[in-house]
């Protein structure tokens, strides 16, 4: 897309984009997490833009050119001049969205690729055990194979009022059996549970859950 604007209503919490296909709706939504995702990696931007949004109480306004020489981002926070260094520091605290959740039904990888910065860091902390008190990652992609999982974690924690919601929206009473098939993973390690291919961290403490957490009797747990 060239030349194109969009003003999105910032007095409602949904935006509905209709077009037909081939007219840009996911070339839009791919190019809004690709400034987000180069703004929290504090990198060059991918591409020439212009963007204004109000983030926490603070108006942002952006101007970015990846082949501009001095300053390939400028950016002013509420009026004032701010450097890039200076905002990446700030900006996932103060400037930036919390989160930017992305999910695509089609068959195409087109939009997880953008993730994948953010799922690769994600990744080695896991396997390194370093994951356990970190937040969740500011980009998440849900894939296809993720809904298999959605359901069954209203069951994490046996709480009232997930159960009644379950029951009158979805007429789920509980949970029967689940069935996990575990392949050996990629990762050789020599410290950890011996148990799960000697896992750590967050990684070991769920799979030890999902071996003998009482809400998820009775399951099958194959190796």
């Amino acid at each position: 897309m060239r030349d194109f604007s969009i003003d999105f209503d910032e007095s409602s919490f949904t935006t509905v984009i209709v077009g037909q296909n081939g007219a840009g709706k996911s070339n839009l939504l791919e190019a809004l997490i690709v400034v987000f995702r180069d703004l929290d990696l504090g990198i060059r931007p991918s591409f020439k833009y212009k963007i204004d949004y109000t983030c926490r109480g603070h108006k942002v306004h952006m101007d970015a050119d990846p082949e501009r020489k001095k300053s390939y981002i400028d950016i002013i926070v509420d009026g004032e001049k701010m450097s890039y260094k200076h905002f990446s520091e700030l900006g996932r605290e103060y400037y930036l969205p919390n989160y930017v959740f992305g999910y695509y039904s089609g068959p195409s990888n087109r939009m997880e690729k953008h993730f994948e910065k953010h799922q690769d860091r994600f990744y080695r902390d896991l396997i390194n055990g370093d994951g356990v008190e970190k937040p969740m990652r500011p980009l998440l992609y849900a894939r296809h194979v993720h809904s298999q999982f959605a359901l069954l974690s209203f069951f994490y924690e046996r709480d009232t009022k997930i159960r009644d919601f379950l029951r009158n929206y979805l007429r789920i009473e509980d949970f029967d059996s689940a069935l996990f098939v575990l392949k050996e993973p990629p990762w050789k390690s020599k410290e950890g549970d011996s148990r799960f291919w000697y896992s750590r961290g967050v990684v070991q403490r769920l799979l030890s859950k999902l071996l003998y957490f009482p809400t998820f009797s009775p399951i099958a747990f194959s190796l």
